[in-house]
């Protein structure tokens, strides 16, 4: 996987790619975060791999800061609705920006071949603020990569606990079966030729005597 991203992103000239099932998963999504991050494509196929909202959090990172990608296929991933959504409106913002880069280069190429007048300024369309929508959907990403670190930890200590008990249980269990090994294990009365008390033979003699 990393000659791929290393090759891919070497590549210039290619805008399409897909990975579909191909068990992408973690640290595979490492390099995949590094194709997005860096390369020049704008069609990207992760269907039907492993990636989990936690090993996705590297590539929701990447297209934070891409501008290029315009699609990016995820569907048979465990991913959630918010992350999704998140992701989708990402993408949103490039296809904006993609459009209004084209309608840029446009008014460029008309000013340039226009009679001489005074240039019109021109403002970068890209602002460094995101959009009200994708930074909700970032906020409840974030909240839910928390949420699932909690529950984590929760199930540790839980299982810790379970396995603490099965330790108690199972010394309850040993001495249990020590003490049922001591009560029947055989006495050196029991090796003689009768088990009952002394007391019952003595009055069974003293009968025989008088009969």
């Amino acid at each position: 996987m990393e000659a791929l991203a290393s090759a891919v992103i070497a590549n210039r000239n290619l805008l399409s790619l897909s990975l579909r099932n191909n068990q992408v998963a973690n640290p595979s999504a490492v390099y995949v975060s590094d194709i997005i991050r860096q390369s020049s494509l704008q069609s990207l196929d992760l269907r039907w791999n492993k990636l989990d909202i936690t090993t996705a959090k590297s590539i929701v990172s990447a297209l934070q800061g891409n501008m290029k990608l315009l699609r990016l296929e995820l569907e048979g991933n465990k991913l959630n609705e918010t992350l999704l959504s998140y992701i989708k409106e990402i993408l949103n913002r490039n296809k904006g920006a993609m459009k209004k880069d084209v309608k840029l280069e446009k008014e460029v190429v008309k000013t340039m071949f226009a009679p001489a007048k005074t240039a019109p300024l021109f403002f970068s369309h890209r602002s460094t603020a995101e959009p009200d929508k994708l930074s909700l959907y970032k906020t409840r990403y974030d909240a839910e990569i928390i949420e699932k670190q909690r529950t984590e930890r929760k199930l540790d200590n839980v299982e810790q606990q379970l396995s603490q008990e099965r330790d108690k249980n199972q010394e309850i269990r040993e001495e249990l079966l020590k003490a049922c090994l001591l009560y029947t294990s055989p006495s050196p009365r029991d090796l003689s030729t009768s088990r009952m008390p002394s007391s019952a033979c003595k009055k069974k003699k003293k009968k025989k005597q008088k009969k």
